[in-house]
This record gives structure tokens, C-alpha cells and sequence, in this order.
């Protein structure tokens, strides 16, 4: 649901006159960003310039900057930013780094709630807490990190009552198309992008078979199902055996547990049969930890996660204690996992991306939203839109993440869906 031009006009008024201290030295005098002065049906000519000038951002160059964080602490944060995030139990990374956001910026800044242990069935929870924080007419946009089942339902009901809110969607469980027609933004993993990485890379590192872990509820995601295709594909062409298995939904009764122990009953076990020349991915974080664990143990290959970290499943697969101060150091935890590759002669055999995708998307997420509210950048979708979302992306891994507009399988580009791609480490 894309905002209306009128909408559009009223809210970029709106945030002019929140921003004025910013650029002028004055001080704002617009709280959450109401306008505080009526004017008639098209305003006076200044009023309207400012709109206008408003609707194209603030005139800062997104292509030029080099740090957006240094950009947006130069201003005044006059709103709030809701971000919806996956529990610690889901995915520690992204949660940790969703608090270091709120601890930055501030509990009176950036609100945070998590989506429900069981995201399918309880869609009504994820609806009902989203809807609390738009309740806070100081809320500006909400960020959801990882984009769970319910979100889609979420976002139909907030845009019911607060058409004003930006909402970026990150990462979406659910259909990239469906999600497109709800959310302002959109970023996703370049699938097919990510699947050629991991299917060359298997063939770079020599391996004979390739093990593809997933269950029903996520190879009915077009995305993930054409990621897999491809990586049959390359596989099959270059000599691999492909082989998918299913397993248990970790959202299902036996719970995060049950598929957890069906990974480390089931990989030794492929090991055994198909050799250690075999690489081993699964669709699901709960999965990493396991897979990488029994992966050491057995000798065989990993091209990384499904949502590519150093911090996810490695720490804990390998037993590497992680300082509170090196939390999120990335430099730290790649030597820290080197060592463990040196230790047990996987060299060659073991990668993953230097960035983690994940805590990048709840930061350069949160970044555009706070560009948008401060009327720094405000398209969310286009060219400039695209600029900034690079420039967020720039600011936290250089040049080392790809970011573009995504098609989907029919050869529709959206403009506001922007699909990230990152690069490989090989433990040498």
C-alpha cells in the first residue's frame, strides 16, 4: 500500500517544521512531527515550497556520503522508531543488536518488541503488538527484523489506522510478492545471487555431495524454493550429487529441539554415507549451530548460513567465548573462528559472509527510517531511494555488500524491494 501524493505532502510539511532547528539552529517546536500551524487548502507559497522541497529529502547527496550514522547524529531524532525483532531464543544476533540500537539512541527513541516463539499460529499476538506501538503518535516507522509470519497481517491493520507509518520489512518468512504490496521497503537476501555464492563455492572447495536441509512451511516460499533449484542446478552441472532432506519444523510440536536433534542424529549419519567431501545447508538458523558443530566433528564442508554471520552457530558450535565488548566485532570473531579452523585441519572447508545479514538488516534498516523521518531522504522507493539504502549498507561493511532493486520470478522489478548481497570468507 503505497502512500498517497496528499498524505505524502501533509507528512513532508509536517516534517519541515520538526526539522527547522536542525538545519537553522533554531529549536523544533513540532514534538512527534504535527503540523502546528493550519493553513488553507494549498498553503501559502512558502509553506508549499517547503512541502515540495521536503518530498525530495533535505538536498544531501546519498551517493557521497560515506557514514550515515555520522549524518544522522549531527541531527535532532524529534520522533520514535518501533522495531519488531526476533526473540533472543530465535536469533540472538539480530535481538542484541536491535538493544544496542535502543541503548544508542535511547528507550524514549527506539521502542522494541519481539514476535511470538510461534510466529505462525499466533499471528494475533504479532498484530496486537504492533498496533501498540502505533499507538504512540510519536512512532514514525517500524522495522520488522526477521519479518515473521504475521507481519503481512500486521502491516494491513496499522495501514488501516496509521497510512503516516514507514514500515520496512526485513528479510520477510512469507511471500517477497505478498509483503510488496503491504510494505513501504522491503530488503531481502539476493537469493539467486546467494545460491550461485554458495553452489560455486561448493564446487570450488572440491565437494562431491550437497545436502539441503528444509521443511514444507519454507519451501513453499517461491524465493527459497528457486534458491534451491539453482543450487541443484550448479550442483548437477559441475558434478555434485544434490540431495534434499526434510525436517521437522521447528515450528511445528517437536519444537526448535526436535529439529535440532534431528540435525545432529542425521548429519553424522549422511557423513558416513556420502563422505567428508560433502557440504551441508539448511533454510533455518535454528539448524546453523548443529550442522556446524557435527560438520567439525565429521570433517565435511560448510558454505555458510542461510542468513550469513560469523556470530550465528559458530560461537557456540565451537565453544568460542565472546567478550561483552566483542560482541558484534566482527574482526574478532573471524580470528577467533580461524583458530578453531586451524585446530581441527578444516582449512578450505569452512565459510560464511564477514558481515552478519542479519544484525546489517536491523541497522540499515533502522538508519532509513531515522533518514526518513528526519526528511534527510525521504523516497522509499526509486533511485534515491536506492542511494540512500547503499549508503546505509557502505556505512556498515564498505563496499563489500551489493545492494539493487529485486525482480521476482516472473521479471518484475520493484523499485522499493531492495535485495543485499554480500561477500564470502573461506577459513584458509
Amino acid at each position: 500500500m503505497r502512500k498517497s501524493k496528499v498524505l505524502a505532502l501533509v507528512l513532508a510539511a509536517a516534517m519541515a517544521v520538526g526539522l527547522c532547528g536542525c538545519g537553522g539552529g533554531g529549536t523544533s517546536s513540532s514534538g512527534g512531527g504535527a503540523v502546528q500551524a493550519e493553513t488553507g487548502s494549498g498553503g501559502t507559497a512558502s509553506e508549499t515550497e517547503a512541502a515540495s522541497a521536503e518530498a525530495a529529502g533535505d538536498g544531501t547527496d546519498m551517493a557521497a556520503v560515506e557514514n550515515v550514522w555520522d549524518l544522522i547524529d549531527s541531527r535532532d531524532m524529534d520522533f520514535k522508531i518501533g522495531i519488531m525483532s526476533s526473540s533472543v531464543a530465535q536469533a540472538e544476533e539480530t535481538y542484541r543488536t536491535t538493544i544496542r540500537l535502543q541503548e544508542k539512541y535511547g528507550e524514549d527513541k527506539i521502542i522494541v518488541d519481539t514476535f511470538p516463539a510461534q510466529a505462525v499460529s499466533e499471528q494475533e499476538t504479532t498484530i496486537s503488538k504492533v498496533m501498540a506501538m502505533a499507538s504512540d503518535p510519536q512512532v514514525k516507522a517500524i522495522v520488522f527484523n526477521q519479518a515473521q509470519d504475521g507481519t503481512i497481517a500486521a502491516i494491513k491493520k496499522l495501514k488501516e489506522v496509521r497510512d503516516d507509518v514507514l514500515t520496512v520489512a526485513c528479510n520477510p518468512n512469507e511471500d517477497y510478492d505478498e509483503m510488496a504490496t503491504v510494505a513501504d521497503v522491503v530488503l531481502v537476501k539476493d537469493q539467486l545471487g546467494f545460491a550461485d555464492q554458495v553452489a560455486n563455492l561448493a564446487v570450488q572447495m572440491g565437494a562431491k555431495s550437497f545436502v539441503h536441509y528444509s521443511f514444507p512451511r519454507h519451501m513453499s516460499n517461491q524465493n527459497i524454493a528457486k534458491r534451491c533449484e539453482r543450487m541443484r542446478e550448479i550442483c548437477e552441472e559441475n558434478g555434485i550429487a544434490f540431495y534434499e532432506v526434510t525436517t521437522p519444523d521447528p515450528q511445528g510440536d517437536s519444537g526448535t529441539a526436535g529439529t535440532q536433534q534431528f540435525i545432529l542424529e542425521d548429519v553424522p549419519r549422511q557423513i558416513k554415507d556420502l563422505g567428508e567431501d560433502t557440504v551441508f545447508f539448511s533454510t533455518n538458523t535454528a539448524m546453523h549451530e548443529p550442522i556446524i558443530k557435527c560438520v567439525m566433528e565429521g570433517h565435511a564442508m560448510y558454505c555458510g548460513q542461510s542468513d550469513p554471520t560469523p556470530f550465528d552457530g559458530f560461537p557456540a558450535a565451537l565453544g568460542i567465548e565472546v567478550p561483552e565488548d566483542k560482541m558484534g566485532d566482527s574482526e574478532f570473531m573471524l580470528n577467533a573462528i580461524q583458530e578453531k579452523v586451524d585446530e581441527a585441519g578444516m582449512n578450505g572447508r569452512i565459510s560464511t559472509w564477514p558481515s552478519s545479514l542479519n544484525m546489517m538488516y536491523t541497522q540499515a534498516g533502522t538508519m532509513f527510517a531515522i533518514l526518513h523521518g528526519m526528511g534527510i531522504s525521504t523516497d522509499t522507493n526509486g533511485e534515491k531511494a536506492l542511494e540512500a539504502m547503499q549508503a546505509c549498507y557502505r556505512t556498515l561493511s564498505g563496499e563489500g555488500a551489493e545492494v539493487n532493486y529485486w525482480t521476482n520470478n516472473d521479471g518484475k522489478e520493484y523499485d522499493y524491494v531492495f535485495r543485499v548481497l554480500g561477500s564470502q570468507h573461506i577459513f584458509e
